[in-house]
């Protein structure tokens, strides 16, 4: 587009270019010309919740009351619930399904992408293997099994826990894919998914292209069969009503698709504007997995005496709607162990504030719940992601290890098999014919860091773990999942030969549900030189019954994580009101929160000041383009692209007030401005 084009559409769009260094970018016009599908504001995700709208105040004020409000927030999962339990025709038929292709070989597919993909990682590779691991340790059991299952040497194998871009974006989202059905189509693919298997897309917006992608090409497969028939085995779970979804023409292909069961798992807003890694994600993943358990107690009943089901944790028959209402126990651990908890999350923040780092030690299954929260905090915060092994100087804030001495043994643990990387033949002749050059680009470009290479990349082993004076080693430990004592003395040996904090995390389940393991002792810290001054939470996560497959105890781990590093970041700064204001805008979607965002929290500072006329949406996304270009030439700056246009763009708007002769501001003076106060503080006096 030549500068006269981009002049004439500013004109057409109403851009005022007092606000920019030069006429909107090309990639700019583009966004706001071809793009408004991916303009997603409308969505009920993306609201403001009313439990948090003055979240920021109050997690600076009070951690333990910023808790509470996030756990408030949570109480929507429980409504929805409560709704789904009362007409679980749609999960029962699922259930059936599943059991149904488990006895048969055939396989279960569970597809995400960003924080839904992750939970379908932890269905497979926390719930799923865990399970079958266990059962093949009692001989006994197993050749009972054995007899029920037509493929039992594949049965780990059964489960597929898929994420847009495979096993490298549980690290970092590979920009450009979220975008492309075909991703999600030749992912499919690649594990030999065929006309009869069960397939479960998983899309906490209800929009994600990768994830449509997928149902739609399952479909294709069986589009032979009466929809009836189909239907039975194809599924879409989302967290949007209806209503917002059917503008979008790749959301409406879907719901108006009889041939697939639609699962509406709505909620409402999140308690973060648009943080679909919490309430929507926590749903997804406790329904289906409950759905598993369900599928699974059916099977097993067949071929098992009930003192055999016992030992696998199957102490009694609930309805699958009695299971779903187990949610509520989770709520009440979460309460009651709110405001011990949130001395860690005043510890936690605290250790960034003096520029310090820390460190995450778990082992099996919790290990995944530990993983998946750190790595979402980089997209909705703006943190460096998980430093790589080449780095010289860590960037990270945080690090996760496990007890594996080396690292491919540290990814099979987080795994639970060994690292799938994505065959780059399998995809680069489909990128050739992207029409969106942008996204062609970036998609391209992604490919090249999504192979099997990348698992060198990251070590999450012991002998991966640095920690400094001022550091802080936060380690979990289960009941159900013993800890190997001499990884545990060996961290803690480190942290404090290095006079690092210390704080432990220790989930029990009650004394009637489970047997103790020498993990809560005082014994294992004292053979692990455990200090007096070491933080230490005893939290007992009540399952209102039995967790055969460990969903509860994830469910519980992953809740308490979420609300703890949330309220850790607004302390930090990094959330305005309930806003996230430092979203990383790395897909078309989140392009579209940042505009979102931006534009709201400008106009409000406008409309106080009488600031004639609000901007608009395409001169806000003018200027966010310009803030990704201007920290993608500045990438060691911490601040976000929407806090940076914020200031920018009010900065200028004050000195057109003032009738400056130099109005614009540049970026290097709204870095300035950040540097010395928070974008919160900085909008109290803004104009």
């Amino acid at each position: 587009m030549t500068p006269i084009d981009q002049q004439k559409h500013a004109q057409d769009e109403g851009v005022d270019e007092r606000f920019l260094d030069a006429a909107p970018s090309a990639e700019s016009i583009d966004y706001v010309t071809s793009a408004t599908q991916f303009q997603l504001h409308t969505l009920l995700t993306e609201q403001r919740h009313p439990k948090t709208l003055q979240l920021s105040k109050t997690a600076v004020a009070n951690a333990d009351q910023a808790l509470q409000q996030l756990f408030f927030v949570d109480e929507d999962i429980l409504r929805k619930i409560k709704e789904v339990a009362n007409e679980p025709a749609h999960l029962v038929q699922a259930a059936k399904a599943i059991q149904t292709a488990i006895a048969d070989g055939r396989k279960i597919f569970f597809y995400g992408c960003g924080a839904t993909g992750r939970l379908c990682k932890v269905l497979e590779c926390a719930v799923w293997r865990p399970f079958w691991r266990k059962v093949k340790r009692n001989d006994a059991i197993w050749a009972s099994i054995k007899s029920a299952l037509k493929k039992p040497d594949d049965i780990e194998e059964q489960v597929i826990g898929e994420i847009t871009g495979g096993d490298r974006a549980l690290v970092s989202s590979l920009e450009g894919f979220e975008d492309l059905q075909i991703i999600g189509r030749r992912q499919m693919e690649s594990y030999g998914i065929r006309k009869g298997d069960v397939v479960f897309s998983v899309t906490e917006g209800g929009e994600t292209s990768s994830v449509i992608g997928v149902i739609l090409a399952a479909r294709e497969q069986c589009k032979d069969e009466e929809p009836e028939m189909s239907k039975e085995h194809l599924y879409f779970v989302y967290n949007n009503p209806d209503e917002v979804l059917l503008p979008f023409d790749r959301s409406r292909t879907v719901l108006e698709n009889d041939a697939i069961t639609k699962i509406n798992l709505c909620t409402g807003p999140q308690g973060i504007t648009g943080s679909t890694r919490m309430q929507a994600t926590s749903i997804s993943l406790f329904v289906l997995g409950v759905v598993l358990e369900h599928a699974l107690q059916s099977l097993l009943s067949g071929c098992l005496q009930a003192d055999q089901l016992s030992e696998l944790g199957f102490t009694d028959q609930p309805s699958l709607s009695d299971r779903l209402l187990s949610f509520h126990a989770l709520l009440e651990t979460a309460n009651n162990c709110r405001q011990r908890f949130s001395k860690l999350t005043e510890l936690e923040s605290s250790i960034y504030a003096a520029g310090h780092h820390s460190t995450y030690f778990a082992v099996g299954p919790p290990l995944m719940a530990v993983f998946t929260d750190v790595t979402e905090r980089s997209p909705t915060f703006s943190l460096f992601p998980l430093d790589t092994t080449h780095m010289t100087e860590r960037k990270s804030w945080i690090h996760v290890c496990t007890a594996a001495d080396e690292q491919k043994a540290a990814w099979e643990e987080l795994l639970g098999r060994p690292f799938h990387g994505l065959e780059p033949a399998s995809f680069s002749s489909d990128f050739e014919h992207i029409t969106n050059c942008y996204l062609k680009e970036a998609a391209i470009k992604s490919l090249a860091n999504a192979g099997r290479e990348q698992e060198e990349f990251y070590d999450f082993s012991l002998n991966s773990v640095k920690c400094e004076e001022g550091d802080l080693v936060v380690v979990i430990l289960s009941d159900c999942h013993p800890m190997p004592a001499k990884a545990l003395e060996n961290l803690i040996s480190k942290a404090v030969e290095n006079k690092a904090r210390i704080a432990v995390i220790e989930l029990h389940a009650p004394a009637n549900q489970a047997k103790k393991t020498p993990n809560s002792s005082d014994a294992l810290f004292e053979s692990a030189g455990l200090h007096s001054d070491a933080l230490r939470l005893q939290i007992e996560v009540d399952t209102a019954g039995a967790d055969p497959l460990g969903i509860r105890e994830q469910i519980a781990l992953k809740m308490l994580l979420n609300a703890h590093s949330t309220t850790v970041m607004t302390r930090l700064g990094r959330v305005v009101g309930n806003t996230m204001t430092n979203v990383k805008p790395s897909n078309l979607k989140l392009i579209g929160r940042a505009t979102y965002l931006i534009q709201l929290h400008v106009n409000q500072a406008m409309e106080r000041a009488n600031f004639q006329p609000p901007i608009s949406y395409a001169e806000t996304n003018a200027v966010l383009y310009e803030a990704i270009a201007w920290k993608r030439s500045h990438p060691s700056q911490r601040h976000s692209e929407v806090e940076l246009a914020i200031v920018k763009i009010l900065e200028t708007a004050a000195k057109i007030q003032k009738k400056a002769a130099m109005a614009t501001t540049t970026w290097a003076e709204a870095f300035a401005i950040l540097e010395k106060k928070t974008l919160e503080e900085y909008l109290k006096s803004a104009l």
